[in-house]
């Protein structure tokens, strides 16, 4: 089972896509309450932070204005 950083992440500070073992990767930063920063592919953030993941990517939308045709 996996053990949740939910709790112990502060914030994601930013995602990046990669080259990591020859394949491109999301990579995601993060800053720990305790201060200190880490990078992890977003397959195990996404296990272990779900809500933080989503508060990053909803906060970084951005919504296009319906044309009138």
């Amino acid at each position: 089972s996996w053990e949740s950083w939910e709790d112990q992440v502060d914030l994601i500070d930013a995602v990046e896509q990669r080259q990591v073992a020859g394949k491109r990767e999301l990579v995601v930063h993060l800053l720990w309450k305790t201060g200190s920063r880490t990078e992890h592919l977003s397959r195990d953030v996404h296990r272990r932070c779900p809500q933080k993941l989503l508060d990053f990517y909803e906060s970084h939308l951005i919504f296009r204005e319906e044309q009138d045709n």
